[in-house]
């Protein structure tokens, strides 16, 4: 569906950080048949810029790499609340190093010589599982679209950056409600409390009904005032893509190319 293209940018997108070139040339001769698209990074750091600015199926994570490597990369990742599926490559690692991974989640430890076919069998099933889950979320989520639109690209830059926010949010916030983790809950809330200045008046209400469940301590409430949120916030972010092409349309996008936003 065309509405919900927006959710759908991140299918097929994957982003690899690996510092040595030749092993770079190597994956994304092996990966291209998958009909991905492939973004190199050479450090953990460099990949924690890149996915605070876009989204991805999928991460593949060289363990050693300079700058931060990548059982820290991926620490810091889960942290701040990044579920992406991340597949750790290795050449040679300690088992502790995938002992640490494992235990932050990820898809499969691989050596980078030894497992090729490996590579290329669990990535291809990691998009195939992600462009069905993206099929159904476009099926089932309407979009959600700002009552008050951005007037200046600073604004529109401001807004996409609250949808991003919105997206990691989502989630966690389901997950402490079941939880019953109230000040986690009220933390991501508070995040989440510039909707209205953004147009969201409906997600605004949500996250009000949720708050108003936690004052009161109504465990089943919460949980269900939680879904309804998350229900919200997937609508929201089913609305992204009308979000930039309109701001395409205004040339805010031209404005932030030629430097008029930083």
């Amino acid at each position: 569906m065309e509405q919900c293209q927006s959710t759908l940018e991140r299918t097929g997108r994957i982003l690899v950080a690996e510092d040595c070139p030749d092993t770079q040339a190597i994956l994304e001769f092996m990966l291209e048949p998958l009909g991905a698209k492939i973004e190199f990074v050479d450090n953990g750091k460099e990949c924690l810029e890149k996915v605070h600015e876009e989204d991805f199926s999928l991460i593949v994570l060289d363990v050693k790499m300079p700058v931060i490597d990548g059982v820290e990369t991926l620490r810091k990742l889960r942290k701040e609340g990044y579920q992406y599926p991340v597949v750790a490559l290795t050449a040679s690692a300690s088992v502790e190093a995938k002992h640490r991974m494992e235990a932050l989640g990820i898809e499969a430890f691989l050596s980078k010589l030894e497992d090729r076919k490996a590579i290329i069998a669990v990535i291809g099933e990691i998009l195939e599982r992600e462009r069905t889950k993206i099929s159904i979320f476009a099926e089932e989520s309407l979009p959600i679209y700002p009552e008050v639109f951005p007037r200046t690209a600073t604004e529109h830059v401001e807004l996409l950056q609250f949808l991003s926010l919105a997206k990691r949010l989502g989630q966690r916030i389901r997950q402490a409600a079941k939880n019953q983790a109230l000040n986690e809950l009220r933390e991501n809330l508070a995040e989440l409390q510039q909707a209205s200045h953004f147009g969201y008046y409906v997600l605004d209400k949500r996250i009000k009904h949720l708050l108003d469940a936690i004052v009161v301590e109504n465990g089943q409430e919460i949980v269900e005032s939680a879904a309804e949120l998350q229900k919200t916030l997937l609508g929201v972010l089913a609305g992204r893509r009308k979000v930039e092409q309109k701001g395409e349309t205004r040339g805010f996008v031209l404005e932030m190319n030629k430097g008029v936003v930083h």
